[in-house]
């Protein structure tokens, strides 16, 4: 048998929802780990099989392979130590690799491997799915009270204790999709009906939290257009391999709608969820939480029309013509069903159009009895159609008013009910015409945080600013960051029309807004960016291939970086020998060194906030041949990411930047510490940022340092800091001494006299020095740490964190690049590598 309609849609659907998941909550989890030899009796197994494979499977599945869920870790091969001690990296098909993306598992031909096939060493990153997609004709009963469910889970990262997980054996938090029932009703003349799917979503979830997010979620979708991309698009092959080495949800249904088919468009009517409140603790292992998700689906289709296959042999009418609303998007008339053929600016009409009759055609009534000729009225005089704007593209119809913003100056923005104002003057009643150039708006209120994209894609915008409010799709669907505080808006070359809207989703009158003016006075001041100065290095022991690194890390930052606070345009960036900063090349030692230098305060300091100016880097000649040999990501090698580590902290994460002492005023003072939480950060947009990679709601993120007692003649660069012990147990007076616990250190703990006279319950202070803040947490604590009630996450994956190993490669994630913003850089969010 074909597929019929039925399994074209449930597979679509099941698509849509992976990929509304992964793509519009995010709902994903970068891994990086090791794949344990799994024997699968299912698949012919060598050695048994001289042709046959070996199975080596990971702790968690499934994984993601939608190119849509940025950030997301998809494996194009893994890492294989075939016996001589070091890991080689194999791509598709080499050895016959497949990658089982719903097995969370890689293939290999065991022939291969003769000796060693159920042996090898391997690794590789990948992103686990928050929520796994299961297709289910399986009772509500037995998922729910029969079944048992591992977990794939996000702050466990050791679930499996080294060994891997079993193929085809199901993995909560999941989701599974039955379809209920189905029906046709009549729709419209000519044999078109509206066939009605009822889909039914059993969601497990690990928390309350994540139960909450994915019906909130679903609940958004109602009048959501899904396409019915049929068997034939299912990017999956009967290994659970892509079928052709990459998939992305949206180019997919992009090429249906422009193959020369008429791409089916699915729409939800109805949606209804519910949750069982209590926790399944005595149905299920472990823990799990239940909700229940109905979808109701149409497709309206000609059922009865002959020829074989259910989507692409169903034309309608050569003068109808079905566009339909895009993937994702909401349905352009939620209040009912547009006849085929009226575009959604059209009036609603009261009937369905006739099959067959163009919308531009009268439908046929009564020819009507004359009346007198009425006097006939005079033309309107046309309206002139725009110029088109620098790109090609039309711009918008100018309102009332447009007013010109000359570049490089302060602008003031507000909020009036509702509206935003810029200078005081209404976006509702004025255009804003700009120039190319850097443009400054100030004052962005916190309860409307901006976003700024041009609307057109091949022109480049890039914005930040002080606060950043998070990161999530704008109206038009495309991920959007947006800021509030002081905004800085770059324009590099002309464009047609600059859109902003709120990150409430609301326009507030800044829909295609802004207009080029090229009689708006441009910045004609240099864009941001480092001088390099390499005359300073005289060991000329660095290779062309290490230098070229250098000089590409550079260049990455300067894509990244837009200015600062204090708006000095140049960087001064010098490469060093080692001897200037106390450095001997060594084989496995330190890899890189870096420092921001002093220069005038008055041009470091804005406020409370220090920003350094210059910086100097040493790279170790030794070790930089082995780490530009790996290459971590695309073009990117693993000493690419040491020397963008070493930028970042002479940019100013670092020791000698937080807690600045200057003129009696602490600058920077983004760092705490006290004896139960040790060091944490406290910068507004670094702890908002680890809220956002960890799911935590807490007002610290952990902090590596290196700590020590206070003594007067303490040469190390860091800073003072007074703690207060617990109450004192007798054991403690007898000792005569308190252990002070660093607590995201590896060791490090030291001895605390305690002061003569101080008895059992008492408590008293004492001063510790701490260095080496400029590292996120590595290592666990001794015991967990909570704040405002939640266990602190550390994130280890960080490349700001103070170890890294083999591949050379960590997260240059929104935590590193909201603690640069906190010390006054205003800095591309999008930038991101992870």
């Amino acid at each position: 048998m074909i597929p019929q309609f039925q399994h074209e849609a449930t597979t679509s659907f099941a698509l849509w929802l992976d990929h509304h998941l992964t793509y519009k909550a995010q709902a994903f989890s970068n891994k990086e780990g090791d794949l344990y030899y799994t024997p699968d009796d299912r698949l012919p197994m060598y050695p048994e099989n001289q042709n046959g494979f070996v199975s080596y499977n990971s702790e968690y599945k499934q994984w993601v392979y939608d190119a849509d869920a940025q950030g997301a870790e998809i494996p194009k091969g893994v890492y294989i130590d075939a016996g001589g001690g070091k890991y080689e990296f194999y791509e598709r098909g080499q050895c016959g690799l497949i990658i089982d993306f719903e097995n969370g598992r890689i293939l290999l031909e065991g022939a291969y491997f003769p000796n060693n096939y159920d042996k090898l060493r391997i690794k590789t990153s990948f992103s686990v799915k928050d929520i796994n997609i299961y297709l289910t004709d399986d009772t509500e009963e037995n998922l729910v009270i029969q079944n048992k469910y591992n977990v794939n889970s996000r702050t466990v990262p050791n679930y499996g204790q080294g060994i891997g997980l079993p193929p085809y054996q199901q993995v909560a938090p999941a989701a599974f999709v039955s379809m209920e029932r189905t029906n046709n009703t009549p729709f419209a003349f000519g044999g078109e009906d509206l066939t009605h799917l009822y889909y039914r979503v059993v969601f497990f979830a690990e928390n309350l939290y994540q139960l909450d997010g994915v019906m909130s979620l679903c609940s958004d979708t109602f009048n959501m257009g899904i396409i019915n991309a049929g068997y034939e698009m299912h990017p999956l092959n009967e290994y659970g391999d892509l079928k052709d080495g990459a998939f992305s949800y949206s180019q997919t249904v992009s090429s249906l709608k422009s193959c020369g088919k008429l791409a089916p468009i699915m729409f939800i009517d109805e949606v209804k969820s519910s949750k069982i409140s209590d926790r399944l603790s005595r149905t299920t292992n472990p823990d799990l939480y239940l909700g229940f998700v109905d979808f109701e689906v149409n497709q309206a289709r000609f059922p009865r029309s002959q020829g074989p296959g259910p989507i692409y042999d169903m034309k309608p009418p050569a003068n109808n013509p079905s566009p339909g609303p895009s993937p994702d998007t909401p349905d352009p008339t939620p209040t009912g069903i547009v006849p085929s053929g009226y575009a959604p600016s059209d009036p609603t009409p009261t009937g369905i159009a006739p099959s067959g009759y163009a919308p531009s055609d009268p439908t046929p009534t009564p020819e009507p009895e004359p009346t007198p000729e009425p006097t006939p009225t005079p033309e309107p005089t046309p309206t002139p159609e725009p110029e088109p704007g620098p790109t090609g593209t039309t711009p918008p119809v100018d309102k009332k008013n447009t007013i010109l913003i000359n570049g490089g100056v302060d602008n003031l923005i507000s909020v009036v009910n509702g509206i935003y104002h810029i200078n005081e003057n209404s976006s509702e009643d004025n255009n804003f015409g700009l120039n190319t150039g850097v443009h400054y708006f100030n004052d962005v209120p916190e309860n409307s945080p901006i976003a700024f994209y041009s609307d057109s894609n091949d022109v480049d915008i890039r914005y930040a600013g002080t606060k950043w409010a998070g990161k999530k799709q704008s109206i038009l669907q495309s991920d959007a960051h947006y800021f509030w505080g002081d905004v800085v808006l770059e324009i590099a070359e002309p464009f047609s029309s600059i859109t902003y809207e709120s990150f409430n989703n609301d326009y507030m009158g800044g829909k295609s807004n802004i207009v080029y003016k090229s009689e708006a006075l441009p910045h004609d001041d240099s864009y941001w960016n480092i001088n390099f100065d390499k005359s300073q290095y005289t060991d000329n022991q660095l290779g062309t291939n290490e230098l070229q690194d250098l000089d590409d890390t550079v260049e990455y930052v300067n894509s990244f970086v837009i200015g600062n606070l204090n708006r000095i345009k140049k960087y001064e960036l010098f490469l060093v020998n080692g001897s200037e900063m106390g450095k001997t090349a060594t084989s496995g030692g330190v890899l890189a060194s870096a420092a921001w230098l002093s220069d005038s305060a008055s041009l470091l300091i804005n406020g409370d906030v220090l920003t350094p100016t210059k910086g100097q880097v040493y790279i170790d000649h030794i070790d930089s041949p082995n780490l530009a040999s790996f290459e971590p990501r695309t073009g990117k090698s693993g000493l690419f990411f040491i020397c963008l580590h070493e930028i970042i902290h002479t940019l100013g994460i670092a020791s000698s930047t937080y807690n600045f002492l200057f003129n009696g005023s602490v600058l920077n003072n983004f760092i705490t510490i006290t004896l139960e939480e040790g060091a944490q950060y406290i910068g507004y947009n670094g702890v908002k940022a680890y809220n956002y990679l960890t799911n935590l709601n807490v007002n610290k993120a952990p902090m590596h340092t290196i700590e020590e007692l206070y003594v007067s003649d303490h040469s190390k660069i860091g800073s003072k800091f007074t703690i207060t012990s617990g109450p004192l147990t007798t054991s403690q007076i007898n000792a005569g001494f308190i252990i002070h616990n660093n607590q995201w250190q590896d060791g490090g703990d030291f001895n605390v006299p305690i002061p003569a006279g101080t008895t059992e319950g008492q408590t008293f202070d004492y001063d510790v020095y701490i260095y080496g803040q400029g590292h996120t947490a590595e290592f666990e604590p001794d015991s967990p740490v909570f704040i405002n009630s939640q266990k602190q996450i550390v994130l280890k994956d960080s490349l700001i964190s103070p170890l890294i190993s083999q591949p050379y490669f960590g997260d240059f994630d929104e935590l590193i690049l909201g603690m640069l913003s906190d010390i006054g850089w205003f800095v591309d969010y999008r930038k991101t590598i992870i």
